[in-house]
């Protein structure tokens, strides 16, 4: 072993142990607050998986943290219930079998014939910011109108093939900060309308909460939130263009070209398209008829997970006319699946629910924390400021759902006025997605923290703040405007 590969060994050894430090022995220090023992023993497990994902690697810390989770004495069925919890919930497998139909998607050359008639439009060849808006806007669409996880994974595949095409490489700071990017777009996506989970979840807290005097009404709340989510998803590329000013040169001079061939679908490709817009039309229509019964409610019964399964079932069945399958799924599964990014995302489903689990007393010193802040009668502009800053930041250490009920009873017990707390509920559904910075923020950050091949972990703590922060201004200078002018 040469030198330089034993100090390599010495200083991963060191992080490691680092690492694992933090896991066992940070619950044994003084309880911080409202803090209990319990919720000091979860903060270490959780920030010594973090130190170790941001320094040595994710698989075995998101194992070691499962296994410490469960002896914890945070499940009553120890260990075994920590295991089941991580990859028995539902945002878990979901993002399996998305995954495995991406990959359907991406082996057929159906995501390369999308990027390269993308590529090849008059008006965005020689035009790498028109390419880059147009990535972002399909990740938003289908994060709007399916579901936040294909809206990242599909773009992601698309992103790929472009770059294989213009010449970039997995770590060029393009395709690194537009993988952050997208992953951005689809979450803004995923917050446009108010049939989502933590729209329902904050219309319904502002409602209890004034005892029914207040509430917000799906229509005002989509001609306020689209413009929100849409203009702070595009708002990315304004600090990857200026502050970071990527170098985009490959894209504007590119001789990359495109053949008839190369810009349309074959026959195989046209039966995945028609299987993509099954996806998305079977994942949509529960969300938009949500009292309808018969095969709609059928469909809102089994779930988004089921109902990809099924796709992947049928898919499987199809034989082609040369005697083999269509998809094979058992080869599928096993070259399809980034399985680092499936166990940080089982890290993330576990720690999202301990940190917020009311026994642990984090949630509740949190709390504590901002009640100050917001107690000091400031006006009006500077209560909506803080509020939609504090909830962006926060949101990018622990689950959206928490913070955004957190602040929606500080909003609806000091906001000047019945509008200014609909404004604020309808932006909180925004900021509170803008989650990207720690893996535990939300399954999706983990599923970007994850993406090692294209972006580090340090990649996506250096373009996440300015991203956030510009985004959190424009949709401020929204609610002033935009805002008082629905409500």
């Amino acid at each position: 072993m040469n030198t330089t590969a034993r100090a390599k060994n010495v200083k991963y050894y060191i992080l490691s142990l680092i690492g694992v430090a933090i896991m066992l022995f940070f619950g044994y220090l003084p309880p911080i607050g409202t803090i209990t023992p319990l919720g000091m023993k979860v903060l270490g497990i959780f920030l010594g998986a973090i130190w170790c994902f941001s320094t040595v690697g994710c698989f075995w810390p998101a194992l070691l943290s499962l296994i410490l989770f469960g002896t914890s004495g945070l499940y009553e069925g120890g260990v075994t219930a920590a295991f089941t919890a991580a990859f028995g919930s539902d945002t878990w497998l979901f993002v399996l079998f998305v995954l495995v139909f991406a990959a359907m998607v991406n082996n057929s050359g159906a995501s390369r014939v999308i990027a390269n008639w993308m590529a090849s439009r008059k008006f965005a060849q020689g035009k790498p910011w028109v390419i880059s808006g147009m990535l972002l806007t399909i990740a938003y669409v289908i994060g709007a109108l399916i579901s936040v996880t294909p809206g990242i994974i599909i773009p992601w595949a698309i992103l790929y093939v472009m770059c294989e095409g213009y010449g970039y490489k997995p770590h060029d700071k393009y395709p690194t900060a537009m993988v952050v990017a997208i992953t951005f777009a689809s979450l803004m996506g995923h917050s446009a309308l108010p049939f989502k989970a933590a729209a329902v979840m904050y219309m319904n807290a502002l409602s209890t909460a004034t005892e029914a005097a207040i509430t917000v009404d799906y229509a005002r709340f989509t001609l306020l939130c689209i413009p929100l989510t849409y203009v702070a998803a595009l708002s990315a590329l304004i600090p990857i263009r200026f502050l970071f000013r990527v170098d985009v040169s490959a894209i504007r001079n590119s001789s990359y070209s495109f053949t008839s061939d190369e810009t349309r679908f074959n026959g195989e490709q046209k039966v995945v398209v028609l299987f993509m817009a099954a996806f998305f039309i079977l994942l949509f229509l529960p969300g938009i008829f949500t009292s309808a019964g018969g095969f709609i409610g059928w469909l809102k019964a089994i779930g988004s997970t089921a109902t990809c399964v099924l796709l992947l079932i049928v898919a499987g069945v199809i034989m082609k006319k040369d005697g083999s399958s269509f998809l094979n799924l058992a080869k599928t599964f096993k070259d399809g699946v980034p399985w680092e990014t499936m166990m940080i995302l089982a890290f993330a489903v576990v720690a999202t629910s301990a940190m917020t689990n009311a026994a642990c007393g984090i949630s509740d010193a949190i709390s504590g924390l901002l009640n100050p802040v917001f107690g000091g009668g400031a006006s009006s502009a500077v209560f909506i400021f803080l509020v939609l800053l504090l909830s962006a930041v926060i949101t990018n250490f622990i689950g959206n759902l928490v913070v955004g009920l957190m602040f929606v009873p500080i909003v609806a017990s000091m906001a000047a006025s019945a509008a200014e707390a609909q404004i604020l509920v309808v932006a909180l559904a925004v900021t509170t997605n803008m989650s990207l910075f720690l893996p535990s923020a939300s399954p999706l950050a983990a599923l970007l923290h994850s993406n090692t091949e294209w972006c580090t972990p340090n990649d996506v703590y250096k373009y996440t703040w300015p991203i956030v922060v510009l985004a959190v201004v424009l949709d401020f200078v929204l609610c002033l405007t935009l805002g008082n002018l629905i409500f």
